[in-house]
């Protein structure tokens, strides 16, 4: 019996004969359950100190660190952006963008996953499926803002009144 021999495979980590750069597959970066829980985890923490300009391990603890490796992730969705102080960007600081503010409190849907190549998106391959925050992450509340979303000089942006809930049984329907 003659020996069949198998074609050759080509080589993942192929290099570009010009500049000599690894030239990378693209990858699909899938908007999920993880995804939501950073995410929310960090719209606490810039609630709760009304400055949209963090690191991740200013609310994380040391053994929470690996799960939040994954954060700037985020970015590929439109979810938080790197801040840039004139025009120069800080890559460990985040903030929460605008559309990741309107994701959390369930105002938008985004695409289910983005395909990623060389750190950028590619255009035109996203998933059709648009996700709202209650299909990634069942029975969890939105998050509650009193703001929109911040300006570009930190400010937090269309204040709406907040009124707290009542325990008078006069105030509420019976």
């Amino acid at each position: 019996m003659p020996l069949v021999q198998p074609p050759a495979a080509k080589p993942l980590n192929d290099r570009c004969n010009h500049c000599g750069q690894r030239i990378q597959l693209q990858r699909k970066e899938i908007l999920n359950k993880a995804c939501a829980i950073m995410l929310k985890r960090a719209a606490e923490h810039v609630m709760r100190t009304m400055q949209n300009d963090f690191e991740i391990r200013d609310f994380t603890e040391d053994g929470d660190f690996k799960f939040f490796s994954n954060f700037s992730h985020m970015r590929y969705h439109g979810l938080v952006a790197h801040v840039k102080v004139n025009g120069k960007v800080h890559k460990r600081r985040y903030l929460i963008t605008r559309n990741g503010w309107a994701w959390l409190r369930g105002d938008i849907a985004l695409p289910q996953f983005r395909m990623v190549k060389n750190g950028h998106n590619v255009e035109g391959k996203q998933s059709d499926r648009l996700v709202y925050l209650r299909d990634i992450w069942h029975s969890e509340p939105y998050v509650q803002t009193s703001f929109e979303y911040f300006d570009d000089d930190g400010r937090p942006v269309g204040i709406r009144p907040n009124y707290p809930v009542s325990d008078n049984k006069q105030a509420r329907l019976i």
